[in-house]
């Protein structure tokens, strides 16, 4: 799905992007010509990225050691497993990272567009498009999302919402099964989304 809506010469970022595996697929398919920002904020699991970005040969790539929210002060965390969130879980090391919206560091950063934005970002969803607003109104980014229902629920929200948000920015979201991304299948029983601007 990566290969599909990223394509030489693209502006992408990789949101959530753990030990780096969509970050290089990110970078392979947007070549030489495109770039590919990609944003870690557990230290663990950024210097795995680091590593694999470091290693791959590809020089398209920047990593950042941040999560992208809906603010720009830090987060809490918390680390469980192989794996992180915003949602308290049992047995979980909280760990306060740095934040920023995608908007502030697209500005910092100088950025003149965002063609791609993947995210894997364990119940933050709506919380990186919020903060991506500006964005998502003038760059119309092609998004592919996974949906985390259980940690979302915990927070009071469901893929509807998350749905509902880029839908106002005139949004086509598809939901889709990692197991077949060819199915056809309801909100409630995605793993993930694609959201293409029907302009």
């Amino acid at each position: 799905m990566l290969r599909e809506i990223c394509k030489p010469g693209m502006v992408a970022m990789d949101v959530g992007a753990h030990g780096g595996i969509s970050t290089l697929v990110l970078a392979d398919a947007a070549g030489p010509e495109g770039s590919v920002w990609a944003f870690e904020p557990v230290p663990e699991y950024f210097d795995a990225l680091r590593m694999s970005v470091a290693g791959s040969g590809f020089g398209n790539t920047r990593t950042y050691r941040l999560a992208l929210s809906d603010h720009c002060c830090g987060v809490g965390l918390y680390k469980h497993g192989s794996g992180s969130g915003i949602v308290p879980a049992e047995e979980a090391e909280r760990l306060p990272v740095p934040a920023d919206t995608l908007d502030h560091f697209k500005e910092r950063h100088g950025i003149a567009r965002l063609d791609v934005l993947s995210a894997d970002c364990e119940g933050s969803e709506l919380d990186l498009f919020e903060g991506a607003a500006e964005t998502l109104r003038n760059d119309g980014p092609r998004i592919f999302c996974e949906i985390h229902h259980g940690y979302l629920a915990d927070l009071g929200l469901s893929a509807r919402d998350v749905a509902r948000y880029l839908t106002g920015f005139g949004y086509e979201v598809q939901p889709l099964r990692s197991e077949d991304l060819t199915a056809k299948v309801a909100l409630e029983d995605c793993t993930h989304i694609k959201a293409i601007r029907a302009d």
